[in-house]
């Protein structure tokens, strides 16, 4: 019997995804990549090597050696083992296999007994990898803080963000009573730290990255009805600088880096939802509406080098450093809380389109491969981590996502049920058991099975997306002609199992990168993002191949041009494009890859051929002759070239970073690698002049003293070389260059750029 197709009210309680327990993956390739992670959790992951530092700073005997590279064997250690608590967590809690349930629940157990043994140790609350004595100066008041940094310490609060959030997921998705408590403790802790600080310094601590932490605290007053820990919620993380614009409905975000914005917007819809005040809601729709609707690529990622830029230059932008993942991770759980508020299936094609173009498209198919940025450049490649060697904060977010693919799959409003995404699955809402049948992303379509629990069975109603891909949606061969909201609708009486039949044509149609006025071009299949494939340059190592502990060392881009469609109309170019060899995206592995193949008319193809391989052998020049670079400004950048500062500052500038230092005593440097008779190329402003004057150093010797002058003409950036003396450089993999201020200094720098530049043969 088919249903009857209609609309109706729907009720006054907003949706919500079910519980993780409710929703089973049953096959595809979603259920495929997350078996992958969870044999990774299982059994490559040792937590007591992520549990080192804890134990060390409680004065306890480290079980294990912590985890050897720049991130948990660095300044950041700790985070990982927040992100793996969360992902066994939600794995104990989304696995239908016993054996493997309670081996999850197990490591669960483990490290809340460990992190418990280390607060009792502590005796105050505090359980972090971060020395007291940095959170000492905060509640002093004599603290420094950058974007980055909290007295000279990696980014202390993000990690402790991690740290709640893995003991919140342990509480609510793995039943554990007494991670409950040690969250409590570690809240009560920060409250003493942070909570009698005046509204100057906690602007001031907030500079640097805080995670979600707004979040975290807000869900232990959800946790434990104790009202100090909303206060501090609402108080001690009221980030006036991006949250003031963001609640007046101002998009500010050029140049700030994206995922230290997402998670505390979150936190900010997680407010709304407790106090119901609508400046919390302005904010996060301005910044929802931003990031979605003219900041995000074809494939739902967002950013480059980790952060926001002017989205008129996003032809620009198209390089190995696009769609860091932590991003899309964060903002699939923003979703929630925007799709609760104003149910729309712009939300979800919003979710799916990141979830396979993105998410499932940036881990690999070995345990413990997971990818940091998924390129955009003209020929790209996937760039994966080591399974014990990377640890980077992708790799974190990286474990957790798989255990959340089937998070939005259905949403439940009292008795109304919305089929969201299409993915094999089993669920129990409203009473009845449903369950997806579907090849989806390859198939065109998907079968539903709806069947009453019990004699008690109520009516469900029944809303199902028809995707923006999808021209004609079809239920049981009957149009489905969607409502405002975007979803089909239609009402099943509980008289015994009912299979309804979901057609879904998929179509292909192409998507303009914004503002490259049609000149680069992604391809689509329904809701895939199909990518060109060209195989590797003959006689040159394969890096795709490759697996990076450092996720910036992997090139991540070839230095070929990308294919050049020839078309006078969409139709010409998807035929054009189909004529190439090409897979969806998320399918690609080890291929080289181009999303954005360069579009133009046949006759700018013909007027532009030559000019193109001229300037495209200039960049391959200056690619070969540049040892190593660093982007001033740029977190990852900055701190991979192991930056350190005295006075300094970053910050924006005709949309690019930099970073000077004030007066004689201020200073900054950098390790760069080189090699005897390389030169240092600098990058300056051509309107910076009077007192900026100030020395340059390479390891400890004096190499120039740099007084700038304001040059004659229109503004410019422009390169300045000097000499590095041989003698410094023998035998030498790396150098520090350093900065400095000298008397009569104002400013060192502006500096926009740092390169090593080898010799010329």
């Amino acid at each position: 019997m088919t249903p009857l197709l209609l609309s109706f009210a729907l009720p006054l309680c907003a949706p919500a995804p079910l519980p993780p327990g409710d929703t089973e993956l049953t096959g595809g390739v979603f259920l495929e990549r997350r078996a992958t992670d969870a044999e990774y959790l299982l059994e490559v992951v040792d937590p007591d090597r992520l549990l080192s530092e804890f134990r060390r700073i409680a004065g306890l005997e480290p079980k294990a050696p912590r985890y050897p590279n720049r991130w948990e064997g660095g300044g950041i250690n700790g985070h990982s083992l927040g992100h793996y608590l969360s992902a066994v967590s939600a794995l104990c809690a989304v696995s239908r296999d016993p054996g493997e349930k309670a081996a999850a629940k197990a490591k669960v157990d483990y490290i809340v007994s460990e992190l418990k043994a280390c607060q009792d140790a502590n005796a105050d609350g505090y359980v972090m990898t971060v020395p007291k004595r940095i959170y000492g100066k905060v509640k002093s008041g004599d603290f420094t803080a950058g974007g980055f940094d909290i007295n000279g310490w990696w980014v202390p609060n993000y990690t402790l963000h991690k740290v709640f959030a893995g003991l919140r997921d342990a509480y609510r998705l793995a039943g554990s009573a007494d991670a409950l408590e040690i969250e409590r403790k570690l809240g009560d802790w920060y409250i003493s730290v942070a909570g009698g600080l005046d509204d100057a310094k906690l602007q001031k601590l907030l500079r640097s990255e805080w995670g979600g932490l707004n979040e975290t605290f807000a869900q232990l007053y959800e946790d434990t009805g104790e009202r100090r820990f909303l206060d501090a919620a609402e108080r001690l993380f009221d980030d006036r600088g991006i949250f003031g614009p963001l609640k007046r409905g101002e998009d500010r975000l050029d140049g700030k880096h994206a995922n230290t914005q997402v998670p505390k917007i979150v936190g900010l819809a997680l407010l709304y939802d407790l106090t119901g005040k609508p400046e919390y809601r302005k904010a996060v729709e301005t910044f929802w509406d931003s990031v979605t609707g003219k900041r995000s690529f074809a494939n739902g990622g967002h950013s480059d080098e980790e952060h926001f830029y002017c989205v008129e230059q996003s032809a620009e932008k198209l390089g190995p450093h696009n769609c860091e993942t932590c991003n899309i991770n964060n903002m699939h759980r923003l979703a929630k809380y925007v799709f609760s508020w104003k149910p729309d299936s712009k939300v979800m094609d919003y979710v799916e389109r990141g979830l396979l173009n993105q998410l499932l498209a940036n881990i690999g198919r070995k345990p413990g491969e997971f990818g940091y940025f998924l390129s955009q450049a003209p020929v790209a490649e996937k760039a994966f981590s080591t399974p014990e060697g990377a640890w980077w904060c992708c790799v974190g977010t990286g474990m957790e996502n798989p255990m959340h693919y089937a998070d939005h799959a259905y949403s439940v409003a009292g008795d109304v049920l919305y089929v969201n995404l299409f993915m094999p699955t089993r669920a129990r809402a409203c009473g009845w058991r449903v369950e997806q049948k579907t090849r989806f992303p390859e198939g065109e379509g998907t079968d539903i099975s709806f069947e009453p629990e019990g004699p008690g069975a109520k009516p469900l109603r029944v809303k199902i997306r028809r995707p923006y891909w999808c021209a004609k949606m079809e239920i049981d061969g009957r149009a489905a002609e969607p409502g405002e909201d975007g979803y089909a609708s239609f009402v099943l009486e509980p008289r015994g199992r009912r299979l309804i039949r979901v057609s879904l044509p998929m179509n292909w149609h192409a998507e303009e990168l914004p503002f490259s006025c049609g000149s680069r071009v992604a391809f689509m299949y329904g809701p895939s993002v199909m990518a060109a494939t060209t195989p590797p340059q003959k006689g040159r190592p394969d890096m795709a191949k490759r697996r990076w502990d450092d996720h910036l060392a992997a090139p991540a881009m070839t230095d070929e041009p990308g294919p050049v469609i020839a078309a006078d109309s969409e139709a010409e170019a998807i035929e054009a494009f189909k004529a190439l060899p090409h897979m969806p995206l998320w399918q690609v592995y080890e291929e080289h890859y181009s999303v954005y193949p360069r579009v133009m008319s046949k006759r700018e193809w013909a007027a532009k051929r030559l000019q193109l391989a001229h300037e495209e052998a200039e960049r391959r020049e200056s690619t070969a002759m540049t040892v190593d670079e660093v982007m001033p400004g740029f977190q990852q950048s900055e701190v991979n070239h192991d930056f350190e500062g005295r006075g300094s500052e970053a910050g924006d500038f005709r949309d690019r970073k930099y970073r000077h230092a004030l007066g004689p005593g201020g200073s900054f440097s950098y390790r760069l690698a080189c090699e005897e008779g390389a030169e240092l190329s600098v990058t300056y402003w051509s309107g910076d002049g009077r007192g900026r004057v100030f020395d340059i150093f390479a390891d400890g010797e004096l190499i120039a003293t740099e007084r700038m002058k304001a040059l004659p003409g229109e503004g410019r950036f422009y390169e300045k070389k000097y000499a590095v003396p041989s003698a410094i450089l023998r035998g030498k993999k790396s150098v520090e260059i350093r900065f400095s201020g000298r008397a009569g200094t104002e400013f060192v720098g502006g500096v926009f750029g740092v390169k090593i530049l080898r010799r010329r043969r």
